[in-house]
């Protein structure tokens, strides 16, 4: 009952029949034969899946959920802003720092601490709880055992004990358990916790109320700490300030400048009235010194002293050469009728009246026979006058002499005025900054009191609007559903395996035979039925390409 293919054998690549198209019928049967083959095996998968589930149920712990609504303060709330802007110093975080710090370590560790976590009480997750599990069971511990064994670690200083180890754990896994999720588009967040405990509401609230604690003790600790920093620097500044008021006290008095630079204008008044005064005085005393030697001068013409009374008596000799003197002209003025005016004889009588002339001259006719002498009235007056100059004299050159001491004393005074008025004007700056950081200082601490004080009644920028409630039963696991999907995934998953065992193991089929390369290929199917047999003819390429794909006749056993 075999043929062969000339056609079929020619051909470069061999012509496969059940390649020309997919027919779903022959791949369902076969699924259908395998899953009635290994009919076990569709039995223990969904078995096996069962227990697996079974299992986790009763070996993992269930996961409660609860959420606790926030509300955060608007960014651009201008009416609460301007109310608390003098209350509420400090900044305010949004919710996406909220996030990080509501997760941090120190509120976790106060919310653990307040309740008294235990491991079983928290959410853990998958790979986390299964190290857990290694870690507690019996054949972790021989494991580990054996490694350390073999493997031994070094010691380390920073080797963690049992029960800091268990409680980094519980933290670790706590944190993962808390999430909050902001709401988009608003100020609102929900903080949702995850627990194996319904105390997962407790958790919930204790956490908010313990962050929003920390977080108004952290914004009280801050203003506290820019308290007694601000007061710290407020009184170094008084003090600065008192230092610098000190030296200008001080600087002041050295310098006489009682009166700021007032008395600098004083000084130069007094300076220029002074300057006129030794001028004036050098004028007076000119014309004093002019004057007095006026006065001496007049003085010296005057005698000191006068004749107040004269009492005169006639001198006989006087008369006596009178008389002679007469008699001599008188006898020449008869000689010269008789000689001639160059005789000896007159000549001699020239001689003689000279004499007696010069004589006459030389003597007077009455003798003072006594004299009273009084002080002369002008001699005296010219004699005081210059005697009150001299006094005047002396008190303007000794007024004098002071004010040019006085005018070279405050000239070099006001010499070093410059000077001083930049070292004034120094001080004073320098005064000015520290009184300006003074008052800054002490406005920043009179806040920080205020935002200290107020801190407690000023609302917070979160709030909690809705607290957690304790839930009715786990989020997970959903047992229904994971039986149901264990289940099913346990026939998909035994169907799929016999469907490999299958093709690992074949088994004879008609449609494995059909498009078969064998030499002696397929033929026909008989199928038995009762006393008779129903021959399929079934394998085209027996009677040539335009043959009848499937003949069939019956044959009588």
């Amino acid at each position: 009952m075999t043929t062969t293919n000339d056609s079929h054998q020619l051909e470069a690549i061999p012509h496969r029949a059940e390649t020309d198209s997919f027919d779903l019928k022959p791949a369902l049967v076969r699924i259908w034969e395998t899953a009635l083959t290994y009919w076990w095996i569709l039995v223990a998968t969904p078995l096996i899946a069962v227990s697996c589930v079974v299992a986790y149920i009763m070996i993992w712990p269930p996961t409660y959920h609860a959420a606790v609504g926030l509300l955060s303060q608007g960014e651009k709330d201008y009416e609460r802003d301007a109310f608390y802007r003098n209350w509420n110093t400090f900044r305010k975080d949004d919710l996406n720092s909220e996030v990080q710090l509501m997760t941090s370590r120190p509120i976790l560790q106060g919310v653990v601490d307040e309740l008294g976590l235990k491991y079983d009480e928290i959410y853990h997750p998958p790979l986390s709880h299964l190290t857990y599990l290694w870690t507690e069971s019996e054949i972790g511990n021989k494991y580990r055992s054996i490694k350390q064994r073999f493997f031994p670690k070094k010691a380390s200083p920073l080797q963690l004990t049992e029960a800091e180890k268990d409680r980094a754990r519980i933290l670790a896994d706590f944190k993962n358990g808390v999430k909050l999720e902001p709401v988009p588009d608003s100020y609102v967040a929900a903080l949702t916790v995850k627990a194996a405990t319904p105390r997962v509401a407790e958790i919930a609230n204790t956490l908010a109320n313990t962050y929003l604690k920390h977080r108004e003790k952290r914004y009280v600790a801050e203003a506290q700490k820019a308290y007694n920093a601000l007061k710290v620097e407020v009184e170094r500044a008084r003090k600065q300030l008192r230092a610098v008021d000190d030296q200008r006290i001080a600087f002041a008095r050295k310098n006489g400048l009682f009166l700021d630079l007032e008395n600098g204008k004083v000084e130069i008044s007094l300076w220029e009235n002074l300057g006129a005064g030794i001028i004036e005085l050098e004028a007076q005393l000119k014309g004093l010194q002019q004057k007095k030697l006026k006065l001496e001068e007049e003085m010296a013409k005057e005698p000191e002293r006068i004749v107040n009374t004269e009492v005169y008596q006639v001198d006989q000799n006087y008369r006596n050469r009178e008389a002679q003197h007469e008699g001599l002209i008188t006898q020449r003025e008869l000689g010269l009728l008789r000689y001639r005016p160059e005789s000896p004889e007159l000549q001699m009588i020239d001689k003689q009246i000279n004499a007696i002339g010069n004589l006459l001259q030389e003597g007077e006719s009455d003798m003072i026979h006594s004299r009273t002498l009084a002080v002369n009235s002008t001699y005296q007056n010219l004699y005081l006058t210059l005697k009150n100059i001299d006094s005047d004299i002396v008190g303007i050159e000794a007024t004098l002499e002071k004010k040019r001491e006085d005018y070279a004393r405050i000239e070099d005074r006001l010499s070093t005025l410059p000077a001083k008025k930049v070292k004034l004007h120094e001080i004073d700056r320098e005064r000015t900054q520290l009184e300006e950081k003074y008052i800054a200082l002490s406005q920043k601490l009179k806040i920080a009191e205020v935002s200290m004080t107020s801190l407690a009644i000023a609302p917070s920028s979160i709030q909690v609007v809705e607290y957690a409630n304790i839930p009715s039963k786990p989020v997970w696991p959903k047992t229904k559903v994971l039986l149901a999907a264990a289940v099913f995934l346990g026939l998909a998953g035994g169907l799929i395996l016999a469907v490999l065992v299958d093709l690992v193991f074949p088994r004879f089929s008609i449609n494995s035979l059909q498009g078969s390369k064998e030499e002696f290929p397929f033929f026909a199917e008989v199928v038995l039925g009762g006393r008779t047999a129903t021959v399929n003819m079934l394998n085209p390429h027996l009677f040539g390409k335009h043959a009848n794909v499937e003949k069939s006749e019956e044959l009588q056993v």
